[in-house]
């Protein structure tokens, strides 16, 4: 036995070895953007005033949130019923109830595209970007169902290379055009165009080869997507409600100081955690449907010790060098001041993270309510707090 295979047994790392060598894979799809990100950051933080960027903060929240309305319910199913789907060999009838799906996420975005029109009413922050904000939702929406698929399907590749591109390709096009003058504006075109296109692509490219499928019913999708999508909905609450509560109680120079220290310290810890996440929950449904649950509970252990591993030094990174490298990517404005936030958010990240790891169990059973009681809870108290103690 090697040293290596010893002393994985050793941390009960032995049955990681499919979700390792994934996670390899996924590892850079999600190193190499918020490698990117942190170039963005000291770009755009010396390129647009505290004001500008927390203007900017908003109008990224309000994309991240249309995208959850509008497709994070389809993303969910399409990993939960993908894999089910090939173990039958049905893949002509999973193409057929995503047809379906389609329409009725097309129905959720002209939904929120009524919502954000109204908040423009009210808002000049929205109202000035409100056609880009919608863009980019339509955008991210696409590149996370296509890349959902290229995960259910056991293609890493094709899922790093979909995501990376348009991530990478958006900030940098984004990045040129703030150089260009467009400020705000030209951030969230960069965005919004380079997701519209490697959406598109992707979807083209990952959707099923199965021919014409017999009529599939989208109700269990909707009975499993839809609980989940609204508690992805109270999840971005609880991670981005603290925003608009600052620009409501102060002001948007506020949200951008904030946003500054506030990515460092969630990307930190999100993006090795998650990326691992992305390649254990297709593993996890496809050992559960074939082998049970014994088998996927097994599984999970040694999953929760990696996780784990990969998360300590993370955050033990963010917390002895917050203040140096805020001060070092920021430059002319003040935003280190709030340096310190970024080890708290760390440790939030990975909080939720471990609540990740918990919810698994639901997901395999498509038990979902669960994770929107608990969530639409934790937004409760995150909302009291914030208004008590900003």
């Amino acid at each position: 036995m090697t040293r290596g295979l010893r002393l994985a047994k050793t941390l009960g790392l032995h049955d990681g070895g499919r979700a390792l060598r994934d996670f390899a894979t996924y590892l850079p799809t999600q190193l190499v953007p918020a490698v990117a990100g942190f170039l963005v950051i000291p770009v755009l933080a010396r390129k647009l005033a505290p004001t500008e960027l927390g203007v900017l903060a908003i109008c990224q929240t309000l994309v991240t949130l249309g995208w959850t309305v509008v497709a994070s319910w389809l993303a969910a199913a399409i990993l939960r019923e993908l894999p089910a789907h090939r173990v039958t060999g049905d893949l002509a009838g999973f193409g057929s109830g995503l047809r379906r799906a389609l329409i009725g996420a097309f129905g959720a975005f002209v939904a929120f595209g009524i919502a954000v029109l109204s908040i423009g009413i009210v808002s000049s922050a929205v109202h000035d970007n409100e056609w880009l904000i919608l863009a980019a939702t339509a955008g991210l929406a696409l590149q996370n169902i296509s890349i959902s698929i290229f995960a259910a399907s056991l293609r890493p590749r094709a899922y790093a290379i979909v995501d990376s591109t348009a991530r990478i390709g958006g900030a940098a096009l984004g990045v040129w055009l703030v150089f260009r003058g467009h400020k705000v504006e030209g951030y969230l075109g960069g965005l919004a165009s380079a997701s519209l296109l490697l959406g598109t692509i992707g979807l083209f490219v990952g959707w099923p080869k199965g021919g014409i499928g017999a009529h599939v019913p989208i109700r269990p999708w909707l009975r499993y997507g839809v609980p989940a999508s609204a508690a992805a909905v109270a999840t971005w609450l609880l991670a981005f409600v603290d925003r608009y509560i600052l620009a409501l109680l102060k002001d948007t120079g506020h949200v951008g100081v904030y946003s500054v220290s506030s990515v460092i310290g969630d990307r930190g810890v999100a993006i090795p955690v998650f990326a691992f996440f992305t390649a254990t929950g297709p593993l996890l449904v496809t050992t559960y449907e074939k082998h049970g649950r014994v088998a996927a509970e097994r599984l999970m252990t040694s999953y929760t010790r990696i996780a784990l591993i990969i998360a300590a030094p993370c955050i033990a990174f963010i917390w002895v060098s917050a203040n140096d490298l805020v001060w070092i990517l920021t430059g002319e404005y003040d935003y280190a001041r709030h340096a310190n936030i970024a080890p708290v958010i760390a440790i939030g990240s990975f909080i939720f993270a471990l609540g990740s790891i918990a919810a698994t169990g639901l997901v395999l059973q498509k038990k979902t309510r669960p994770l929107f009681y608990g969530a639409v809870a934790a937004v409760a108290v995150n909302v009291s707090l914030n208004f008590a103690l900003i």
